[in-house]
């Protein structure tokens, strides 16, 4: 017997292989955007400066230094708010700027004045700034910041009583010219230092006008007497 023969396997014919596709480039890639700056930061606005802190009204009122023109007695309450107060004695006043500058010396309360007199001789006058009331002693005077001048000894006897705490009364002259009252110009009068808190005062007067008040206005009624 003969063995069938095995069925022919059909040949397949080969087909070339297509080339593949070259790959493409790939895109370039695009440079990342630029970072932008951030924003500078914006300082916080400078702190305002407190305000000053506002006095307690409830703060004791400062005692002013004595050598301040001040008036009126510190135990009594002002009676005039338009009491005068005088910058220079007359004998001052009438000097000129340069004048003044080359023969005066001031102090506090002081003034002194060199003067040439016949002959060349030199002397120096003394003035002090004191309390006047007007009338003299009357609880409703009006109140003046005045000169009185004094000599040598006075001057000194007021300087040591304020510097030793002590009371002294040294006579002078008024040096200051008041409105309605240019009687009391020059006229004697009596200084009070008492060694105390108080200003220098006048005490004790010689003109009539001081003691009683000018003779044109409102005449205030005397004092009475207890």
């Amino acid at each position: 017997m003969t063995k069938p023969k095995a069925p022919k396997t059909p040949r397949i014919p080969k087909t070339p292989l297509s080339s593949p596709a070259p790959l493409s480039s790939p895109a370039p890639l695009s440079s990342p955007a630029p970072l932008s700056s951030p924003a500078p930061l914006s300082l916080p606005a400078p702190l305002s400066s407190p305000a000053p802190f506002a006095s307690s009204a409830s703060s004791k009122k400062k005692k002013e230094p004595r050598g301040l023109p001040v008036l009126l007695d510190v135990e009594q309450p002002p009676v005039d708010e338009t009491a005068l107060s005088a910058r220079w004695p007359e004998a001052v006043l009438v000097l000129s700027e340069d004048e003044r500058k080359a023969r005066v010396r001031a102090g506090l309360d002081t003034v002194l004045l060199d003067e040439i007199g016949e002959g060349g001789a030199r002397r120096t006058r003394g003035f002090v700034k004191v309390v006047l009331r007007v009338p003299l002693d009357h609880p409703k005077a009006r109140v003046y910041g005045v000169f009185v001048e004094v000599d040598r000894d006075g001057y000194r006897a007021l300087q040591r009583a304020f510097q030793m705490k002590q009371s002294a009364r040294v006579p002078g002259r008024l040096a200051t010219r008041l409105p309605f009252l240019d009687d009391a110009y020059g006229s004697r009068v009596i200084v009070e230092e008492d060694g105390g808190e108080r200003r220098a005062r006048v005490v004790d007067v010689d003109s009539v006008s001081l003691r009683d008040g000018p003779t044109v206005g409102p005449r205030l009624p005397a004092r009475r007497s207890r």
